[in-house]
């Protein structure tokens, strides 16, 4: 993903205002948030909530009364829960604020200043 990275204060034009040619594009994504990977996680609660709902809704149909309207409610509920999840998937990811992207990130720089664990040629069979 291709984030946007403003211009330095002092290629701005005389208006104050970025133009479209100043705008630069920056490789950690979308207000410095990296990739979506909470995003894309927070999917799967997401699906799961929609398919009990869905599931909580048929069988409110089957019934009668008082068990019928809680039912309702109860299916209204979890499709709300359900919209919630990829909502705050987006918000954390495009705020870089995403466990998932930081875990990732601290493994691979940890990894960066050593050799490979077993060296080549050394192997010894046991």
């Amino acid at each position: 993903m291709l984030g946007v990275k403003s211009a330095k204060p002092s290629t701005k034009s005389s208006d104050g205002y970025l133009r479209f040619s100043q705008i630069q594009a920056t490789p950690q994504g979308l207000a410095g948030g990296g990739d979506a990977m909470c995003f894309f996680f927070s999917l799967i609660p997401a699906t799961i909530c929609v398919v009990v709902g869905y599931f909580v809704l048929f069988s409110a149909t089957m019934t009668q009364g008082p068990v019928q309207t809680f039912g309702y409610i109860l299916a209204g509920w979890v499709f709300i829960i359900a919209v919630f999840f990829p909502v705050m998937g987006a918000y954390v990811s495009m705020a870089g604020l995403c466990p998932i992207e930081t875990m990732m990130k601290s493994m691979h720089s940890a990894q960066a200043g050593r050799s490979s664990p077993i060296p080549i040629g050394k192997i010894v069979n046991g």
